[in-house]
C-alpha cells in the first residue's frame, strides 16, 4: 500500500483500524509502522477528530419538529395509469399500429400507378414498373445505326 492510499483511507475511515476495510487493513497497519514525519501528523489529527467526534452524542430528534417536516412532504400523486387508463402499454401500442397502418396506407396510394404495370415516362419499352427497371440503361440497337 503507497502512502496515498493509506492517507485516503485514514481520511474516509478514520483513525481506528477496527474501522478500515478488512481486505485492506493487514497492509495498512504495515504502512502505518513505516510512516514518515507527515504522515504521523496526518494520522495524529485524524485520531484527534476521531476523539473529537466520539465525545458528541447523536442529537434527540423532536418529536414536534419530526411531525411538522413529514407533513410538509406531499401525499403520493397518482400515476398517469390510474388517472388516464387508456394510455397503459395497450394505448401506446394502438397508437403505434394506427400510426403504422397510416404511413402504410400512405406509401401504397403514393406508389399505386407505379406498382400496377403503368409505364413510366421515358423508360424504355417493356418497363412497367419503377421499382424493376427505371435506372435501366436501354440497349443500343445494332439494327437501328
Amino acid at each position: 500500500m503507497t502512502s496515498d492510499e493509506f492517507n485516503r483511507m485514514v481520511q474516509t475511515w478514520g483513525s481506528r483500524p477496527e474501522r478500515w476495510p478488512a481486505a485492506h487493513r493487514e497492509a495498512a497497519l504495515r504502512c502505518a509502522d513505516a510512516l514518515d514525519p507527515a504522515g504521523r501528523a496526518l494520522l495524529d489529527r485524524q485520531r484527534l477528530l476521531d476523539a473529537l467526534l466520539d465525545t458528541v452524542g447523536s442529537p434527540e430528534v423532536n418529536p414536534e419538529l419530526r411531525a411538522r417536516v413529514m407533513a410538509t412532504i406531499p401525499p403520493e400523486r397518482a400515476s398517469v395509469v390510474r388517472r388516464h387508463p387508456w394510455w397503459s402499454g395497450a394505448g401506446l401500442v394502438g397508437a403505434a399500429t394506427i400510426g403504422v397502418a397510416a404511413g402504410m396506407l400512405f406509401m401504397s396510394l403514393l406508389l399505386s400507378p407505379i406498382s400496377h404495370g403503368f409505364p413510366v415516362p421515358g423508360s424504355p419499352e417493356g418497363a412497367v414498373s419503377f421499382r424493376l427497371d427505371a435506372f435501366a440503361v436501354p440497349a443500343a440497337d445494332p439494327e437501328a445505326d
